[in-house]
Order: C-alpha cells, then structure tokens, then sequence
C-alpha cells in the first residue's frame, strides 16, 4: 500500500527510454528484447 501511495505521489518514478503508438507494438517488442536500458517502453493507445 505505502509503495502505490509514494508512486502515486511521484516519490519514486520510472525511467522511460521510449513510447510507440499502439500501431507500433511490433517495433516496441524488438526494442524491448534488444535494449539493455534499466528504463521502460511503454505502448500508447
């Protein structure tokens, strides 16, 4: 519960190395199983 809250608040975040459009989820997959960034791919609707 305290780890959603200090989320929620922005205490803690995550690294974000890229976003690809739902179109994309593709190219977002290879990236994610080629990358070794510690960030996060996310997929937009």
């Amino acid at each position: 519960r305290a780890l959603g809250e200090d989320i929620a608040a922005g205490r803690i975040v995550f690294p974000v190395v890229a976003t690809y459009p739902l179109d994309d989820v593709v190219a977002a997959f290879q990236a994610l199983e080629s990358s070794h960034d510690p960030g996060k791919i996310v997929v937009l609707p």
